[in-house]
């Protein structure tokens, strides 16, 4: 079963209240009641929000497009594989039956909008191909095939928006548009007569995330290398397939992108001397 609409627009406004908490300065939250130090450990006074200020100091007053940053980096994920794309038959426990490896590659511009926010814009390619997966195909008539397994081969593409909060630490939120095309096939014989059976398919959906990032320098110093984890939840929706006589497509084949992603970003810092 994968993740209903209804669960993605609840995360949705889970993840803007989230985000509208955590921008808000001390002042506007009401937190005077609270002792300097209490306010430095809630507040995050740290290292990291002094950088901030000094840098949003720096290049505040830049044009716009000084304050703009670009990059590229990878990203890998181990993912649940949903319910359509499981592996069929494998041994009890075997990680590879729910869980797979989703590499992807991506490119990012972001905007420095205060000392404690920055947004941004991602684009994602998405690859991957499925092995050995549960049958999706009802072959007619079905007692005279023989089943010899399936794949499923998966592209598409993911555009993101993104907000960083630079201080509390280094915080992010993202949601994504996702559109994706796909090829199952399924192997069966008859007798000595073996037949690749195929249906093509395209779906779209949503995907939220909530992460981490970690930022360092590079030389030279107008380059960062920027370390990340975040935990996505979201699906693709089959909306359209190519199924006909003898195949009869069972179900709607849903993606499922939920899971734990680990990133490494190399970008052109925006504001650099």
């Amino acid at each position: 079963m994968s993740i209903s609409k209804n669960t993605l627009i609840s995360g949705i406004l889970f993840v803007g209240g989230l985000f509208r908490a955590f921008s808000l300065d001390k002042e506007t939250y009401g937190c005077c009641c609270l002792t300097p130090s209490v306010k430095g450990i809630i507040w995050g006074d740290t290292i990291r929000e002094r950088k901030a200020k000094e840098e949003w100091e720096r290049i505040k007053n830049l044009p716009w497009y000084r304050k703009l940053s670009f990059g590229i980096g990878y990203s890998g994920g181990v993912c649940w594989t949903g319910e359509d794309l499981g592996k069929y038959e494998t041994p009890p426990l075997d990680p590879s039956a729910r869980f797979y490896w989703f590499p992807s590659i991506k490119g990012f511009v972001s905007y420095i909008i205060s000392k404690n926010l920055e947004i941004g814009i991602v684009y994602t390619s998405l690859r991957h191909k499925f092995t050995g997966v549960w049958s999706n195909i009802f072959v007619l008539p079905y007692d005279r095939w023989t089943w010899h397994g399936s794949d499923y081969t998966l592209w598409g593409n993911e555009f993101s928006l993104f907000f960083k909060n630079k201080k509390n630490p280094g915080l992010s939120f993202s949601i994504g548009y996702v559109e994706t095309k796909g090829v199952f096939e399924e192997y069966r014989s008859q007798g000595d007569t073996y037949t690749t059976f195929v249906v093509k398919n395209k779906g779209r959906g949503v995907v939220l995330g909530l992460g981490l990032e970690e930022e360092a320098p590079l030389i030279p110093s107008y380059l960062k290398i920027i370390f990340a984890m975040e935990v996505k939840m979201g699906s693709s929706w089959e909306f359209w397939n190519d199924a006909k006589y003898p195949v009869k497509w069972l179900d709607p084949l849903d993606v499922v992108f939920t899971g734990v992603y680990f990133k490494i970003k190399i970008a052109i810092k925006g504001g650099a001397q």
